[in-house]
């Protein structure tokens, strides 16, 4: 068996360009939400802006962690489960409705109450492997995004079972506030840089997207960027190897195994990083062919798929 943790979904090539001249950043990095996180200030040199996002980013950890019992999503999940409901703090209720308009615009595709599903697959084991069949189709039949409701910030469940999976939007999610605070904190030009979730704040950046499968910092294509996310979802993110077959974690919330619809990643171009999260795996999960119609149907939304030959078919506007 083989077992691969790629670093970031995106190989970051990305530069400030100031005059013709490269700019240094101030910048940190530290290991959180389960992956390497950066963030680079390229105008002002004041440490305890860095520690702040470095904080804010622990805060929202703790909001949405779905397989710690103690997060907040953890404590919703138990009530959830029992057909009921609870009360929740205004960032945990905006990405819970926000995860339910992407499951609904997907017809389902995408479907946060995955949790079920998700669970069962566990990436981060020394020897991870397939889970039972029998076990993933029960929970297969426990994920439907429309057993769940969302009234002000009470989030509710109609039936028992019902769990929430919040990992393809948390990370954009967390970006977007943290843009935020770096923009009060008078911060004009800064790179947020989730594990792969790209946020530019400001102008001229240069976005290398790396080439799935590639040498480390092979790049399939590169973005100029301002004030925007690129973010993509792939099959080389997260996976194993077991007898010959690659397992990765964008599940089919109707059969909880790995989709197999030919593509190798979804990459989407967007102003706010929260849309562009979600938007790479709902395309990824409606494929090709929907995938593109729905990108391209979406104002300010870019993508670029691709296909396991390796080539790639982009929105009109995505060169642009």
């Amino acid at each position: 068996m083989k077992l691969y943790y790629p670093a970031a979904a995106l190989a970051l090539l990305a530069l400030l360009t100031a005059c013709g001249k490269e700019t240094e950043p101030l910048a940190d990095t530290q290991f959180k939400l389960d992956t390497v996180v950066t963030v680079k200030l390229y105008d002002k040199r004041d440490e305890t802006i860095l520690d702040g996002c470095m904080e804010k980013i622990d805060d929202y950890a703790d909001i949405f962690d779905s397989r710690n019992g103690e997060s907040e999503l953890g404590r919703l999940n138990e009530a959830l489960r029992a057909g009921g409901s609870m009360e929740v703090s205004d960032d945990l209720a905006s990405a819970v409705r926000t995860g339910l308009y992407y499951s609904e615009l997907s017809g389902g595709a995408f479907d946060i109450t995955i949790e079920p599903v998700s669970s069962l697959w566990d990436f981060d084991a020394e020897e991870p492997q397939v889970p039972d069949a029998g076990e993933l189709k029960e929970a297969a039949a426990l994920v439907d995004y429309r057993a769940v409701t969302v009234e002000g910030n009470t989030v509710s469940s109609s039936r028992q079972g019902v769990a929430i999976d919040l990992g393809a939007i948390a990370k954009g999610y967390i970006a977007d506030r943290l843009a935020e605070y770096l923009r009060n904190e008078g911060v004009s030009r800064a790179l947020i840089d989730l594990g792969g979730n790209i946020l530019c704040v400001g102008e001229d950046f240069s976005v290398g997207v790396q080439k799935p499968f590639g040498q480390t910092g092979e790049t399939l294509f590169t973005l100029d960027v301002t004030d925007a996310s690129v973010v993509c979802s792939g099959v080389y993110q997260r996976y194993f190897e077991e007898n010959g077959v690659r397992y990765h974690h964008l599940l089919d919330p109707k059969t909880g195994m790995p989709i197999q619809n030919g593509l190798t990643a979804v990459c989407i171009r967007s102003s706010a990083s929260l849309d562009g999260d979600a938007l790479s795996t709902v395309c990824f999960a409606l494929g090709e062919e929907k995938g593109l119609s729905l990108a391209e149907s979406l104002d300010g939304i870019e993508a670029a798929f691709v296909l396991e030959d390796g080539s790639v078919k982009t929105t009109s506007g995505f060169d642009k």
